[in-house]
């Protein structure tokens, strides 16, 4: 209790993130993981392509879309 007493103490509010699958629940135009990922990706002005980076971590990966996300997040 000691650690919620603390945050309203000092006006802190923890943030929560929910994942896309919920949002897209209730906001139809929601991004996907994918295009949130790509727009973000896109607007970091990486020297390597969205595409050709996750073509790279599918072959690294397989079929493990979780650690592809979250590497191409990271």
């Amino acid at each position: 209790m000691e650690f919620l007493e603390n945050l309203k103490k000092n006006n802190q509010f923890p943030i929560i993130f929910i994942g896309s699958g919920i949002t897209q629940r209730y906001f139809s135009n929601a991004p996907t993981w994918d295009s949130l990922l790509k727009k973000i990706w896109d607007e970091s002005e990486a020297s390597e392509n969205y595409f050709s980076k996750y073509h790279e971590l599918e072959n690294r990966f397989g079929e493990d879309t979780f650690k592809i996300y979250t590497t191409l997040a990271d």
